[in-house]
């Protein structure tokens, strides 16, 4: 769990609470519950793995036609 020392803050709470947020951030805690909330099954995940590596390939292949020139 994260933390953050208010004094160091100057004790300004609001200026702790952005430092724990983005702390937060940077740790991919509000990725993780969202991943949590809802139940994904086998079938979902081989899906969305499918459809990330289609749009992988069409990035690359993309990139590749246009440095060639």
């Amino acid at each position: 769990m994260p933390t953050i020392d208010v004094s160091k803050c100057n004790g300004v709470v609001e200026i702790a609470i952005r430092r724990l947020k983005r702390l937060c951030e940077k740790l991919g805690i509000p990725k993780q519950m969202k991943a949590l909330e809802y139940h994904i099954t086998k079938s979902e995940m081989k899906r969305r793995a499918k459809a990330a590596a289609y749009k992988r390939q069409n990035k690359k292949s993309t990139r590749e036609r246009y440095n060639a020139d």
